[in-house]
């Protein structure tokens, strides 16, 4: 598929040590590595095999024996392939976000001009495109249909195969300043059809720390 990063293209071996290092392969957006590392020693079936000298050690000291390294590559390999077969397919693309926002938001929705944000998913009934904000009062659904040559594909693939969210969250993430022709909202009440032009507008992400780090 045009625009699709190849596995080396997005797994190099420099990424790869710092997310290790780091104790997180996406800062501030991801699964503690800690997590993929103790459950490869619990044996979980659908992941590579734990050698038998790293079963019992810290998750720490497991994380820098080249073994497990070579295991978690091993995976991030398989992982690749699973997201790359169910990425969704065609030119346009239908996508949701839901979203808390303000009595002002939709307003400015149904009468000028607003940003979406860049977080959608495919799927409507997940949350890879949830946004909340529990300050405020009003969650709403988008439905947007937007161009596949405005979405990045890298920070997608990334985000789809985090070990404990990429499949729950089924993550579209779309490029900043990118056009997005909203369809439709909802809110607990109605549904409101509309046809317009929006951006995507800027990225922002949380300052988190993962738990696990060398």
């Amino acid at each position: 598929m045009s625009g699709i990063p190849t596995f080396d293209e997005l797994i190099t071996e420099d990424w790869f040590n710092k997310g290790i290092e780091n104790g997180n392969f996406v800062p501030g957006h991801g699964s503690d590595i800690g997590q993929l590392i103790a459950d490869i020693q619990e044996g979980v079936t659908w992941l590579p095999a734990c050698p038998d000298h790293l079963k019992n050690v810290d998750v720490i000291e497991a994380a820098d024996d080249p073994e497990m390294r070579a295991v978690i590559w091993q995976w991030l390999e398989k992982r690749y392939a699973e997201v790359i077969e169910n990425l969704p397919k065609g030119e346009h693309l239908k996508l949701y976000r839901i979203m808390r926002v303000d009595d002002e938001w939709i307003d400015d929705l149904k009468t000028r001009e607003v940003t979406t944000g860049i977080y959608f998913s495919d799927d409507p009934y997940v949350d890879g495109g949830f946004w909340l904000d529990e300050k405020k009062p009003n969650e709403i659904r988008l439905e947007v249909t937007v161009d596949r040559t405005d979405i990045d594909w890298h920070g997608t693939i990334l985000a789809r195969m985090d070990y404990m969210t990429g499949d729950q969250e089924a993550e579209i993430r779309m490029k900043t300043d990118a056009p997005v022709m909203v369809n439709s909202f909802s809110d607990d009440d109605d549904a409101y059809e509309i046809q317009k032009l929006l951006s995507t507008g800027q990225h922002w992400v949380k300052d988190e720390t993962p738990s696990f780090a060398i």
